[in-house]
């Protein structure tokens, strides 16, 4: 968490001398500007890095992109904030592919309930640290198999992915579908996520 002149409202002496969050937490406060985590909810993106090349995201054709964040700068940015949080969601990138990612989800989870953001394809890698979580939600944008690798740019089959949300849904987790709109998903828009939960629960 180096210092940042244009993110910081302070000077680099000022910096140097106290913990950077304290300090901005005061400097907001002085200014009466909004504190962060006001309202008590926290995204939390924990990995810029993604196996994926969505048509629609602000990444696509980044694939070198790989940075994630340190376990430790996470429990720095939490623990001064843990009386305000209620509420957090891990995304990126593609969270799964934080090496640690088990240790992120038991620290975040002693600061409150906590739920992520996911391609699926690491469900099952992860699946001890998921069943942890509030909530598991997974992006899939077609129940075409075709399609689905023309919109998100993989080689993925679906229907690994389909087979970890089944497991998810079996072992009781709480999972929920997220679906971008595009002019190639369109039509499937209606009843996608009911048909989906049945097709992944028929798999496993």
């Amino acid at each position: 968490m180096g210092y940042n002149q244009f993110l910081n409202p302070m000077s680099r002496e000022e910096y140097s001398k106290e913990p950077y969050l304290a300090m901005l937490q005061r400097k907001l406060e002085e200014e009466g500007r909004l504190m962060p985590f006001s309202r008590g909810v926290v995204r939390l993106c924990v990995t810029e890095k993604c196996n994926y090349e969505c048509v629609f995201c602000h990444n696509e054709g980044m694939p070198g992109v790989s940075k994630f964040l340190e376990v430790e700068d996470i429990r720095t940015m939490l623990s001064a904030y843990k009386d305000w949080i209620k509420d957090i969601k891990l995304v990126g990138g593609e969270p799964l592919m934080h090496p640690q990612f088990d240790k992120v989800v038991d620290l975040c989870n002693k600061i409150c309930k906590t739920s992520v953001t996911t391609n699926g394809v690491f469900i099952k890698k992860w699946f001890s640290s998921l069943m942890k979580l509030r909530s598991v939600t997974v992006s899939i944008q077609s129940l075409d198999n075709k399609r689905y690798g023309q919109i998100m740019g993989t080689n993925t089959r679906l229907n690994s992915v389909l087979n970890g949300i089944g497991e998810l849904l079996n072992a009781g987790m709480d999972v929920h579908i997220n679906c971008v709109v595009t002019t190639k998903n369109r039509m499937e828009l209606e009843g996608i996520n009911e048909p989906l939960r049945a097709k992944a629960r028929s798999i496993s």
